[in-house]
């Protein structure tokens, strides 16, 4: 299979990339956002499969839409667990009670957006704008699509 990698390079592009190309598959990475210089060249590559892990806001996820909408069989995009109810309530972002455990996919999404801009600094301005909630409903419905809502994750290479 044909898999463009966006943002390959990093902390789970790197762990993405080899287990791709250790499954035999032709991986092209991708080390920038789609950005308006490259989406030429991306369609060209005429993947079988796009997995997206930058597109952390709305802009970025209708960049992708843009790009590959109509042409790709296949989109995988990286959200996150702070797309939940109960990880905004956890933070003091939400009101209420704690949601119960175990939480399933069907569990209760935050209502809240742009819940990081509480803890954006000059450092870690991305989070201003962050919202992998906007990003899931930018791309449902457009792409054919799978949403991996990622934990927390550590481990070697993490930064």
């Amino acid at each position: 299979m044909k898999i463009l990698l966006l943002r390959g390079t990093g902390f789970l592009g790197r762990a993405a990339t080899a287990a791709l190309w250790a499954g035999n598959h032709a991986v092209t990475v991708h080390t920038r956002g789609l950005g308006h210089r490259y989406p030429d060249r991306l369609r060209a590559l005429e993947p079988d499969c796009v997995v997206d892990l930058c597109s952390g806001s709305e802009p970025e996820a209708a960049s992708l839409v843009q790009v590959f909408e109509g042409r790709v069989p296949h989109v995988v995009v990286a959200s996150s667990l702070d797309v939940y109810r109960a990880w905004a309530r956890f933070h003091g972002l939400e009101p209420g009670p704690a949601d119960p455990f175990p939480l399933t996919e069907e569990a209760p999404l935050r209502e809240t957006r742009f819940p990081r801009r509480a803890w954006a600094d000059e450092r870690r301005s991305w989070r201003r704008n962050q919202d992998k909630l906007l990003v899931e409903q930018t791309v449902r419905g457009r792409l054919p699509v799978t949403l991996l809502r990622l934990p927390y994750i550590w481990g070697p290479g993490d930064h």
